[in-house]
């Protein structure tokens, strides 16, 4: 008797030991499959949220190229230099900002636009100069129907290359960059301008516009001169003053104001 009931306590130790280890090797199993999904998930929306960046292609420009495309863009603005030389044909605005500051700070823009007698923007020259450089940096724009066409822009360069970059642009044809090393002694490399410099060229335009617009908007004009002007000055400290003047057809400023 109390053999056969030793055996049945050791049968069913056996029996629940099985059951143990069927249990763990399940629940190994169960956290494995766990992990493994989890990290397929994790690996599917890594691979979904971060795109794989292609190279951009390098943009070459040939010498005989980049020099033909200077010389055509030169000459459109050789002939229209020609054209509003005519004072009768064209109505010239003038406009001079001002920053005024202490140690090599101060800032001053001039730009010179002219409109057709259809007040239409033919051209446009925005000069930049600053404390911090050593020659002023000139921007020139030949326009239709608002359209900036032609681009020559001259400005510095810095670091090992100091010297002058000058800019040539064509709406139709993309541009160039002439880097000259300093005193213009010669060209020490070319590099074409990307299709994307459109947006900064037409930002800038678009910036000295609204200058223009924004300050014969502070002042009302209703007499009978050809010609308004207009000088608003600010005040700062230390006696500085900062100004914004103007010099517009009255035909212009009526047509700018509409």
């Amino acid at each position: 008797m109390h053999s056969k009931v030793v055996k049945i306590i050791f049968c069913a130790a056996f029996i629940q030991l099985l059951i143990n280890c069927n249990t763990k090797t399940t629940s190994e199993n169960s956290l494995q499959d766990t992990i493994t999904t989890i990290t397929k998930v994790d690996t599917i929306q890594i691979d979904s949220v971060i795109p794989i960046e292609q190279p951009k292609p390098v943009l070459v420009i040939t010498d005989s190229v980049a020099k033909a495309l200077s010389e055509m863009v030169d000459a459109k603005f050789d002939s229209l230099y020609s054209s509003i030389s005519d004072t009768s044909l064209y109505y010239q605005v003038d406009l001079e900002d001002y920053y005024d500051e202490y140690e090599g700070q101060d800032q001053k823009k001039t730009i010179e636009w002219y409109f057709s007698k259809e007040l239409a923007v033919v051209y446009a020259k925005y000069t930049f100069e600053s404390g911090s450089l050593d020659q002023p940096e000139v921007t020139e724009y030949i326009l239709r129907d608002n359209q900036i066409l032609y681009l020559k822009k001259e400005s510095e360069l810095y670091g090992p290359d100091n010297g002058r970059a000058y800019r040539k642009w064509s709406s139709q044809l993309g541009g160039v960059k002439l880097n000259w090393s300093e005193y213009w002694k010669e060209i020490k490399s070319v590099d074409p301008i990307p299709d994307d410099y459109l947006k900064t060229i037409q930002e800038e335009w678009d910036g000295n516009l609204s200058l223009l617009i924004s300050t014969i908007s502070k002042e009302e004009q209703t007499g009978d001169e050809a010609i308004y002007y207009f000088d608003i000055r600010v005040p700062k400290h230390a006696e500085l003053v900062d100004y914004t003047s103007v010099t517009i057809p009255k035909q212009v400023y009526k047509k700018l104001r509409e």
